[in-house]
């Protein structure tokens, strides 16, 4: 990134492809939305208020992996719990608006809770995406082993008929 430049947004597009049964990453493009910092201090504030609300807002049943179901719908709701806290929190200062425009303070709180507000809303959005993909790879898997078992029943359905021709032939 450019100097004194902030990320405002972070946009990612990720094509996938089924290569030999099995999803692949095969193209991508990334967007990155900036604004220009004003002031060198601000973003020092800004570091240690992140690295305090980090230590404070990340309970330790993140720190698991999800791998089935249940689990990726409890980290879901989850995520949404929280996206429900920061609405709360961020139309509070929709209330005290008058109050916010004479202090500067709330307002980088608020820049702060709309960033993670859109980073939650970016993980939800991940996490329903793993869902729909572990729902298509098993349908895929599905798919691939009754076509299997089909042509399997066309071939030996095929070399009994051989088979038969031969007996004919003879008799």
């Amino acid at each position: 990134m450019r100097d004194r430049a902030e990320i405002r947004s972070l946009n990612m597009k990720i094509h996938y492809e089924f290569q030999n049964g099995k999803l692949v990453a095969v193209a991508g493009e990334t967007e990155a939305v900036t604004a220009q910092r004003s002031e060198e201090t601000t973003r020092k504030d800004e570091i240690s208020r992140d690295k305090s609300l980090k230590k404070e807002d990340v309970p330790k049943e993140e720190e698991k992996p999800y791998t089935s179901n249940s689990g990726l719908e409890d980290k879901e709701k989850q995520i949404l719990s929280e996206i429900r806290k920061i609405e709360s929190e961020l139309q509070t200062f929709e209330t005290k608006r008058k109050a916010e425009e004479e202090q500067g303070f709330d307002s980088v709180r608020k820049v702060e809770l709309e960033e993670r507000k859109r980073k939650l809303e970016m993980a939800l959005n991940q996490e329903k995406l793993k869902m729909i993909l572990e729902d298509t790879l098993n349908t895929f898997k599905e798919l691939i082993d009754k076509q299997t078992q089909t042509s399997l029943r066309i071939l030996n359905a095929n070399a009994s008929v051989k088979t038969g021709h031969i007996f004919d032939a003879k008799a």
